[in-house]
């Protein structure tokens, strides 16, 4: 038989960054939806700077609608709405949207490729040494985005320490409500 593999494991305390616990905490692996933290960071970090104003509302495309309409986790954003910059983070800080990600990455900087070079650059500042974003939302890229736990809680770190307000604005909401369509979190 195949042996199981190993979790990857760390256990850190944000408040001083004393680790507690680590097993494999340097190995990489595929983050899936946690890619969406950083997705958080980076617009935390345009808001924080005034370059991406929370009530900007950004218009909703058919293309945007018919590559992530129910793809996954969503927030389930059709065609020529208007959300806003702080409705699209709730959306993947909340119901971590696949849909509410990639608009947010559009409403930010105009483009997919321009966000994935903001987000990789705000990892490397952090100093995630292994870590590379390919999509917004941790969606399968081919390999594309990877990390580690290391890495993540660095993140996790910065997310707290750098952004408490924003932080306690957005994350840890029990449910939302887009289009008359409530998901829990």
């Amino acid at each position: 038989p195949v042996p199981a593999a190993i979790p990857v494991v760390l256990l850190v305390d944000l408040s001083t960054g004393q680790e507690l616990f680590a097993r494999e905490a340097s190995r990489r692996f595929v983050p899936a939806s946690v890619t969406k933290v950083m997705t958080a960071y980076t617009a935390f970090r345009l808001t924080d700077e005034g370059r991406l104003p929370l009530d900007r509302t950004f218009l909703y495309s058919a293309a945007l609608e018919e590559a992530w309409y129910g793809e996954g986790s969503s927030m389930f954003l059709r065609a020529g709405e208007r959300p806003s910059v702080g409705q699209l983070l709730l959306g993947v800080t909340t119901v971590s949207g696949n849909d509410a990600s990639e608009a947010l990455a559009m409403a930010a900087t105009g483009s997919l490729d321009a966000w994935l070079a903001r987000m990789n650059a705000d990892a490397a500042q952090l100093r995630m040494a292994d870590t590379h974003f390919g999509s917004p939302n941790g969606f399968p890229d081919g390999g594309s985005t990877y990390t580690t736990a290391r890495d993540l809680a660095k993140l996790g770190r910065a997310l707290t320490q750098d952004y408490p307000g924003l932080y306690r604005r957005f994350f840890g909401h029990r449910q939302l409500t887009w289009s008359n369509i409530t998901q829990p979190n």
